[in-house]
Order: C-alpha cells, then sequence, then structure tokens
C-alpha cells in the first residue's frame, strides 16, 4: 500500500541503499515534487536542507566509508562515530514526520518501528485514524517505542 508515511519511510530507506517502491528520479531524492516548487523552497528557506543525500557504501573497501560522490572517507569507525544516529539500526531516528492527514494503524506502526521522534498532522482520519481519531497507538505502553504527536493545526 502507497501510504504517505509507508513511502516516506521507503524514501529514507532508499538513502541507506534500500527501499522498495520505485521512484523514476532521484534528484535529490524528491520524487513527485515539481523541481520548481523544490527550486522555491531553497531558495527560500535556504537555511534548511531541501532533500536528501544518498550515501554510496558500494564501492567502499578496507574499512573505508564511500562518500555522496564515490570519494573514500577515512576510516569506518571515525566516521561512524560523527554519524551514529544516521547508522543505526532504525531508519528513522529521531525524525520529525510531518503529515496532512493522521495515519492509519499500519502506518503509525510503521513509523513506531523506524523510531519517528514526533508526527504532526492537520486533519483527523475518523475512518481508521491510529494517533487520535478511532485509537492512540502512541500511549500503548507495552510498545518498546513512543513518539509525540502534534495536531489541531488547521
Amino acid at each position: 500500500m502507497q501510504h504517505s508515511a509507508m513511502l516516506a519511510i521507503d524514501n529514507v530507506a532508499k538513502t541507506q541503499n534500500g527501499g522498495v517502491w520505485s521512484t523514476e528520479s532521484n534528484d535529490g531524492l524528491l520524487p513527485g515534487i515539481d523541481k520548481e516548487l523544490v527550486h522555491f523552497l531553497k531558495q527560500k528557506f535556504s537555511q534548511f536542507i531541501i532533500g536528501l543525500k544518498k550515501t554510496n557504501w558500494s564501492g567502499a573497501k578496507g574499512g573505508q566509508k564511500m562518500d555522496t560522490d564515490g570519494e573514500k572517507g577515512g576510516p569506518k569507525s571515525d566516521s561512524h562515530e560523527e554519524n551514529k544516529e544516521k547508522d543505526g539500526p532504525y531508519l528513522c531516528t529521531g525524525y520529525y514526520v510531518y503529515m496532512l492527514r493522521e495515519p492509519c494503524v499500519m502506518c503509525a506502526m510503521a513509523l513506531v518501528h523506524a523510531r519517528a521522534k514526533r508526527v504532526f498532522f492537520c486533519f483527523n482520519n475518523s475512518v481508521c485514524g491510529a494517533l487520535n481519531s478511532v485509537a492512540k497507538l502512541q500511549t500503548i505502553s507495552s510498545l518498546n517505542h513512543h513518539f509525540e504527536v502534534f495536531t489541531g493545526f488547521l
């Protein structure tokens, strides 16, 4: 199912040489977003990073990390210390997730498993919303990860 949360997590996986859903263009890893809009956002909000950089590990040899341009970096241990949070076992550790609509149970659990830090959404999903409308997944104490939920913006 191509729900927005699932596609977002998949796009993060693509930055780590994973992912399942194919996209026509990996230009800035912003598939489906008009290039003019991306250009405008980059100019308007220059203090923020718009899009993601794909890390290339395929050519790394002898404990060296390959950067986004295919150049060899320092030893793995040095780069690993600098990027511990990114290189961890979970895809979205510490990420803030912004959605228009409240995610369903499947998407909310995917966000739990991906270790998102905060989830923001504008509109409730009265049919199958898992964070406010039908259930409040983030309040289930038996889950091994919890995130903060914010809503009511519009």
